[in-house]
């Protein structure tokens, strides 16, 4: 019973390996587009950190930064939140 599962986890699991690699690859993708970005001056119009306490499998704690910054470019002034990819 348990050896008809099988192709089923692996077709799963590649599939989910193919996923990732698809992510990493726009990632990398996206960085390096980014590099050939031009260069500007920026506000920050507001920051803030946000403590989301202690890990319940080690001594460490997590916090994740809120800034919300403003530049322009071309004439045109962005107000965003976003600090990497993903975001």
């Amino acid at each position: 019973m348990m050896m008809e599962n099988i192709p089923f986890f692996s077709i799963c699991l590649l599939i989910g390996g193919a996923l990732q690699i698809l992510c990493f690859l726009n990632i990398f993708h996206q960085t390096r587009k980014s590099k050939q970005w031009s260069t500007t001056t920026g506000k920050i119009r507001s920051s803030e950190l946000i403590d989301f306490g202690w890990n319940h499998d080690s001594s460490s704690k997590s916090y994740r930064a809120i800034v919300e910054y403003q530049y322009q470019v071309d004439g045109e002034i962005y107000s965003l939140k976003k600090i990497y990819y993903g975001d």
